[in-house]
């Protein structure tokens, strides 16, 4: 639709969502439950797209999913991870260990595994038909950002045009969000200092993933990783679908922003890791032939310095998810970190424009602040640099790097400690997973009725959480002071 040109006051507040995946639905979520109204442009022709890999929920975001109300449908397409094997690239196992245990001990629930195109579908069907018709649009492809003294324009390919509050980019690794928020800083004469690099991510290893059937070998919920020098494999199950991640070093690292491989480089690939063993009986190459999907891309790294645009390009203009930071997978915490993004920017905004009763657009200076107090919680006080730093470390002691140095440190971190310490698997899940996990956002505004005590029986493990869901008895007497204010 064509913007209609209008004063500040006569706009309503309105979030363009800038992407479709996981953390943009979870966003469309948190937003539709905030009462804050919203599009969301989708460069495909669907939300829905078939990709053959696997994604990680911890229970973290098991608690955002349960004050939106997601909780149990997610819980019925997922696979609670219930043992762990860890072997030579010749099918030796030393180390085993049951995460879905040592994790409802800590946390109250397992981390679950989803076929990445079913825990999408839950987003999308769960949201009322009528706002997804209204508001979440497919084969928009974003070519412009146009930021104004009372809203933002955001202009697509194919003629449509959306009228915004502010825009929240959620569009992934490769983020075009990310790169006009460059071109603004740069056309307005902004400091260096304060604009984002135009490669900020760089990639040290390249990883092949897919999905195939589960093999006899591979039980079901389990979870088989064979770790050595330069390459190393990730195998996971479910019921009846299985999925794998083959990871190998690249010889020199690149910061390339995006290099395609071809069917061709995959098979090549593949064959380097036909050998490997999957199950001390059962080598990777039994299993790449029956691959229903693959795909294959260098595994960017990095967190960006800046997360929004400043108000003196234009402002207006925030990220969200892998467009700011982005983790390798063997941690698997890029989804569930993008859920914290989204918990603790929505907050935010509904605390600015539903409690102080605000429902018109807000200056490009509000919004600033609003956008500083985000990166700030999510960059400084969760630390997000440390979260980045643990992620590359497990990819690195599972593909231990080419360098002699670094190579021998990983392999003592990998060999040697755990014998050191008693129960290794619970120390690492606590010592390394607690401090990141225990400070998973919530949704501030969703409150749950204090008499079932759902946060402390479901969520109630031994860590405890840094921000426990809000009660309605305390959320009733936040809402009192707000209003004596």
């Amino acid at each position: 639709m064509e913007a209609i040109p209008s004063s500040m006051a006569e706009e309503k507040f309105r979030v363009v969502i800038v992407g479709g995946g996981p953390v943009s639905l979870t966003a469309a979520h948190a937003l539709y439950r905030a009462g804050i109204d919203f599009v969301m442009l989708e460069a495909r022709d669907t939300c829905i797209p078939e990709e053959g890999a696997s994604l990680l929920s911890y229970a973290s975001t098991h608690r955002v999913w349960h004050q939106l109300g997601l909780y149990t449908a997610m819980e019925a397409q997922s696979a609670p991870i219930e043992s762990r094997t860890i072997l030579t690239h010749a099918g030796r196992v030393y180390r085993t260990g049951s995460p879905a245990l040592f994790h409802r001990r800590l946390f109250g629930t397992p981390p679950w595994n989803f076929h990445r195109r079913e825990l999408v579908r839950v987003l999308y069907d769960a949201l009322p038909s009528d706002t997804r018709a209204a508001c979440i649009l497919t084969g928009k492809k974003v070519c412009e950002i146009a930021p104004d003294a009372s809203g933002v324009t955001v202009r697509c390919e194919d003629g449509t045009v959306e009228r915004g509050t502010m825009v929240l980019g959620v569009d992934g690794v490769h983020s075009k969000t990310r790169g006009m928020m460059r071109t603004l800083a740069l056309n307005a004469g902004a400091e260096k200092a304060l604009i984002n690099p135009e490669r900020p991510y760089r990639a040290e290893y390249r990883c092949l993933w897919g999905t195939c059937p589960r093999p006899a070998a591979c039980p079901p919920k389990s979870s088989f990783e064979a770790h050595g020098s330069v390459r190393s494999l990730m195998f996971m199950t479910a019921h009846d679908q299985s999925w794998f991640f083959l990871y190998e070093q690249l010889e020199t690292p690149t910061d390339n922003a995006r290099r395609d491989y071809a069917e061709a480089d995959q098979e090549q690939f593949a064959a380097r890791f036909a050998g490997m063993h999957v199950t001390p009986e059962l080598v990777f190459g039994k299993v790449w032939p029956t691959r229903t999907a693959c795909g294959m891309a260098d595994q960017l790294e990095g967190v960006l310095p800046h997360w929004r645009l400043a108000p003196a390009a234009g402002g207006r203009v925030v990220l969200a998810g892998d467009a700011v930071h982005r983790f390798t997978p063997n941690f698997g915490w890029g989804y569930n970190s993008g859920v914290n993004d989204v918990a603790v920017l929505t907050s935010l905004l509904h605390a600015e424009v539903v409690q102080k009763r605000s429902p018109s657009a807000l200056s490009a200076e509000a919004l600033d602040d609003i956008f500083a107090r985000y990166q700030k919680a999510r960059q400084i006080d969760d630390n997000i640099a440390n979260v980045a730093a643990n992620s590359a470390k497990v990819t690195r002691q599972s593909a231990r790097p080419r360098q002699w140095l670094a190579a021998a440190v990983y392999w003592l971190l990998e060999h040697v400690v755990p014998l050191l310490i008693p129960n290794f698997e619970m120390f690492a899940s606590k010592k390394v997973l607690g401090t990141i996990m225990r400070r998973g956002r919530v949704l501030d505004f969703l409150p749950e009725d204090a008499s079932a005590c759902t946060d402390a029986r479901v969520f109630g493990g031994e860590l405890g959480w840094d921000f426990p869901i809000p009660t309605i008895a305390a959320a009733a007497g936040k809402s009192v002071a707000l209003n004596s204010e």
